[in-house]
C-alpha cells in the first residue's frame, strides 16, 4: 500500500539525514536497491489498474504517492551510490519505469514530478 511505501521511505530518509549528521554508514545501497526493485515490479499492474473505469479518486491519490515515494528512493540511491556499477544499477531501474511511460493523476511525467515542488518529502 502507499501507506507503506511512505514509511519505508521515511525511515531511509531519516536514517539518511542522521548519517548526515552523526557521520555514520548504517543506510546500504543495496537496502534502497531492493525496495526500489520491489516498487518497480508492482508498477505495472498498478499502471493498469488506474486505467481502469471508473477512476476513484483515492486509487489515483495513492498511486501518486507511491511515485513521489519512488522518486525519493532514486535520490537515495544517487547519493548511495558510489561505483559506475551502482550508477547503471540506477539507471536501469529508472529506466524500467520512464519506459512504462508513468504519468500522475494529473498527467505528469516522472521528470515534472521530481522537479516539482510538492515531491518534498513530508
Amino acid at each position: 500500500t502507499s501507506f507503506t511505501v511512505r514509511a519505508v521511505i521515511q525511515l531511509f530518509m531519516n536514517i539518511y539525514l542522521k548519517e548526515a549528521h552523526d557521520h555514520t554508514r548504517d543506510l546500504r545501497f543495496r537496502d534502497v536497491v531492493n525496495a526500489t526493485r520491489h516498487i518497480n515490479a508492482g508498477m505495472k499492474t498498478a499502471l493498469h489498474l488506474t486505467s481502469l473505469h471508473p477512476q476513484h479518486r483515492i486509487q489515483l491519490e495513492n498511486f501518486d504517492i507511491v511515485l513521489y515515494s519512488w522518486l525519493h528512493l532514486v535520490f537515495l540511491l544517487l547519493k548511495l551510490a558510489q561505483t559506475e556499477t551502482d550508477r547503471g544499477e540506477v539507471f536501469h531501474l529508472v529506466e524500467h519505469t520512464r519506459k512504462l511511460g508513468v504519468k500522475s493523476s494529473s498527467g505528469d511525467s516522472l521528470l515534472h514530478l521530481a522537479v516539482n515542488s510538492s515531491s518534498a518529502l513530508r
